[in-house]
């Protein structure tokens, strides 16, 4: 929850909505292209062609937790190469969604992992549950940001602001995955994006607030990547892992990376005609054009008037 609330604090909802249709491209279309290929590719590697025992259910599961992409060092690279910040935008909001749709799509295969092998396929029961964990967690995250908007109008000072918006993001996650039952994850989205278009007009001590976040993405960050370290240090010494893995494990990654930049191509004649576009109109005797950071440039026309230019 700490991540994905700091995410969703950061995205400037303005350029949020302009690019929210390429956003929503890729983090549906392009997570279920993903997981698909990267699914049957697991499958023929660890399912067909070594002996892993692999299925379907558990190959797709593989491909639904790496379809789901952390921004963190892309975004930090593109801001110190200047690059414009609506492409910062855009990875990190798609990430804020494939988080959630990835996760919804994970536990729908692993649903799958636990039948019966004769039983497996998708049933009315497994859809359902899909559309109760995606829609589910919108709605909840939707009518938790109009509470954390109010309680944040009943604030006096720094540490009650930053101690409501740290209780409503892990609130509402325990709340999606303990009690509801829907996706905690889209919740949290959810709620961290009304934030960002009601909830920062609502702070009085903003400053504090973006430190705190930041702090905390940080540490975050830094807590997840040590114990998922700790993790593979203690297979790796217990000697679970062969060469063969390791091998495996290399040929997957470029596969990862070659399946991943094949999805953005085949999306690319879809996003090229949503989103923002530049846009370029007359009013009143003036050309105005409207570039990709919303900043309005003016052009004057100029005419000549008996041999005088004006």
């Amino acid at each position: 929850p700490a991540l994905i609330f700091a995410s969703a604090h950061r995205v400037e909802y303005q350029t949020f909505v302009r690019e929210f249709p390429q956003i929503l491209t890729f983090a549906t279309i392009g997570v279920a292209l993903s997981v698909m290929m990267v699914g049957f590719f697991s499958y023929g590697v660890f399912g067909e062609l070594f002996d892993y025992g692999w299925d379907i259910p558990t190959c797709c599961c593989l491909g639904a937790i790496v379809s789901a992409t952390d921004p963190v060092a892309v975004v930090a690279l593109l801001h110190e190469l200047g690059a414009p910040h609506r492409l910062s935008i855009l990875i990190e909001g798609e990430s804020l969604f494939n988080d959630g749709t990835a996760l919804v799509v994970f536990f729908v295969f692993f649903d799958q992992m636990k039948m019966n092998p004769d039983d497996r396929g998708f049933s009315g029961g497994q859809i359902v549950m899909f559309i109760q964990l995606a829609l589910g967690g919108l709605a909840l995250g939707y009518v938790a940001g109009l509470a954390l908007e109010y309680a944040l109008t009943r604030t006096t000072n720094a540490v009650e602001e930053i101690t409501i918006t740290l209780a409503a993001a892990y609130g509402v996650f325990l709340l999606g995955e303990g009690l509801l039952h829907v996706s905690g994850v889209l919740a949290v989205v959810a709620m961290g994006i009304m934030y960002s278009y009601s909830g920062k007009t609502r702070i009085e001590h903003l400053d504090s607030m973006e430190h705190f976040w930041n702090f905390l993405d940080f540490v975050a960050n830094t807590t997840l990547f040590a114990i998922s370290g700790a993790i593979i240090a203690v297979v790796v010494l217990e000697g679970e892992i062969s060469m063969t893995d390791f091998g495996l494990t290399f040929i997957f990654y470029i596969a990862l990376m070659l399946i991943r930049t094949s999805v953005i191509f085949m999306l690319f004649p879809l996003i090229q005609r949503c989103g923002y576009r530049k846009k370029q109109f007359v009013c009143c005797g003036r050309g105005r054009d409207n570039d990709e950071d919303n900043k309005d440039r003016i052009v004057l026309r100029t005419k000549r008037v008996e041999g005088k230019r004006t």
